[in-house]
């Protein structure tokens, strides 16, 4: 199959990583882009294919997935203390919705060849801050709230369908991303609303408290490139 020919579904296409992703693979020329999703696109981009949907129906998931041969997992709920309040629609939504898409992206007559599931670097919990980033071998890895436990689940889940279906997949894990089209705010926009503002920016603590923060154009770059490697 040609990279022309490809079909590309992505769950969670109208999302903020999603909608620049989907943007970004249609402008290349080189897949036919899907979009699931339980929000309608605002606006609607040219190109895309989009389905509405909810994860957590397998039916429809399966029928989202068709002929594609690439998957990548984008639907999740984000939210570190809303995930305390409702920690049951956490585990639906973000286990065993990715574990729809891995059972949609095995069943019989799926073609899919590569799967890439959007992890987070909640997962790592307390890690040291070293020049150029975390760690990505940086253990025990102690998720300290459910949200951050759903991330870790859907990759454990990914990585047993990889041994026990033989599923191409990787798992990528996104630090804080940032930048147009945004719609929770994080400190990145804090920071920027008060600077134009000529307020003070604030930092908690004593000021050495450091974080990853990933610009959204550097994660769609480093998305598309694994849509074209089978294996791995």
């Amino acid at each position: 199959m040609s990279f022309q020919e490809r079909e590309i579904l992505v769950t969670g296409g109208t999302g903020f990583i999603g909608s620049n992703l989907c943007k970004k693979l249609v402008d290349t020329g080189d897949f036919r882009v899907t979009s699931f999703s339980n929000e309608d696109p605002n606006p609607p981009l040219e190109g895309i294919t989009y389905l509405r949907g909810d994860i957590t129906s397998f039916n429809e998931v399966k029928d989202a997935v068709g002929d594609s041969s690439v998957i990548i997992n984008l639907a999740a709920l984000l939210g570190v203390f809303r995930s305390i309040e409702d920690i049951d629609l956490y585990v639906d939504v973000n286990i065993k919705g990715t574990v729809n898409v891995l059972k949609a992206a095995t069943a019989s007559g799926a073609r899919v060849e590569k799967f890439i599931q959007a992890s987070s670097d909640a997962i790592y919990g307390e890690y040291p801050l070293i020049e150029g980033g975390i760690d990505e071998n940086f253990s025990p890895l102690t998720p300290p709230n459910p949200y951050s436990v759903s991330k870790l689940a859907q990759e454990y889940f990914c990585h047993s369908y990889f041994y026990t279906h033989n599923l191409p997949l990787v798992a990528l894990r996104f630090s804080n991303a940032y930048g147009p089209g945004q719609r929770e705010k994080n400190i990145i926009w804090t920071f920027i609303e008060d600077a134009a503002k000529a307020k003070p920016i604030v930092l908690f603590g004593e000021g050495r408290h450091g974080r990853d923060f990933t610009y959204i154009t550097d994660i769609v770059q480093g998305i598309i490139p694994r849509c074209l490697l089978k294996k791995g």
